[in-house]
This record gives structure tokens, C-alpha cells and sequence, in this order.
């Protein structure tokens, strides 16, 4: 309920919401649902493609934190299929700071600057340099928040 009601202010003022969804994926698309307000970033991602596949056809942006790069080697190939599937223009990345730092600082307190491993992850899996993905990530944020 107090999940509704933060999207049905978001919707009144006009704002993306952040929505941190973990071991809850049908609450928070029945949450969506009913409101019917599909503007922001499922943030923090740890569902498989076809929970990106409900948020993504809805209009929400996935960010991915830290916590791919130790993906266990079992699902390694979902998690390349994962990051390739989530189109361009609606993938966000980032720190989750202080918690799920990316390797080689697993376990360890996160921080910002550690962001860079995540980055150098992704943009290896999508064949591209970190210079690039930063600036299409940068891109998709500034359209999110209209800045």
C-alpha cells in the first residue's frame, strides 16, 4: 500500500521512481499494475530476463549493480543473455554503495569509485570500451530525469 502511494505522488509530480525490488518480483508488478505508473528505474536488479522483460515492456529502466561480476559460473550464460537483452537505451548501471561491491572488492565496503569495475564488466560483455557504455548510460539517466 505504501508502495502505491509512493507512485501515485511520483505520478502527480511528474518524477521517475527508484524502486529497489528484491525476492518480491509479482508484489511489485501487481504494485505497478495498479497504478499504472511506469516511469523509472528498477534499480538494483537481481531478477532473470523474463522479469526484465515484464518491467522493460511496462517502459521501466533496469540498472544493474555491482553484484553481476560475481555472477555464479552455473548462470553466468543467463546473465550475459540478461545484460544483452536489456535494450540500450534503458540500461543503467551503479555503485548500490556501501553494499555489493563488484569484484575484486567483493565483501568489502562499496564506494562509488568501485562503480568502474561494473562498467568494465558490462562494457566487455557488450564488446564495447567503458568510455562508450558511460556515455550511453549517462545519456538514459539525463532522459529519465529530464536533465
Amino acid at each position: 500500500e505504501f508502495f502505491e502511494m509512493q507512485l501515485e505522488l511520483a505520478r502527480k509530480l511528474q518524477l521517475p521512481v527508484i524502486v529497489h525490488s528484491r525476492d518480491a518480483f509479482e508484489g511489485t508488478l501487481d504494485c505497478i499494475k495498479n497504478v499504472a505508473y511506469d516511469r523509472g528505474i528498477i534499480h538494483c536488479y537481481s531478477y532473470g530476463k523474463d522479469e526484465a522483460r515484464s518491467f522493460l515492456d511496462r517502459g521501466w529502466d533496469i540498472s544493474l549493480s555491482g553484484a553481476i561480476t560475481y555472477t555464479k559460473k552455473a548462470r553466468m550464460e543467463e546473465m550475459v543473455e540478461l545484460i544483452h537483452y536489456i535494450p540500450q537505451d534503458r540500461l543503467l548501471l551503479e555503485t548500490d554503495a556501501p553494499y555489493l561491491a563488484p569484484v575484486p572488492h567483493r565483501g568489502k565496503t562499496n564506494a562509488p569509485n568501485l562503480v568502474e569495475h561494473t562498467y568494465n564488466y558490462v562494457a566487455e560483455i557488450l564488446k564495447t570500451s567503458p568510455e562508450a557504455l558511460s556515455m550511453m548510460v549517462d545519456a538514459n539517466i539525463k532522459e529519465l530525469f529530464a536533465i
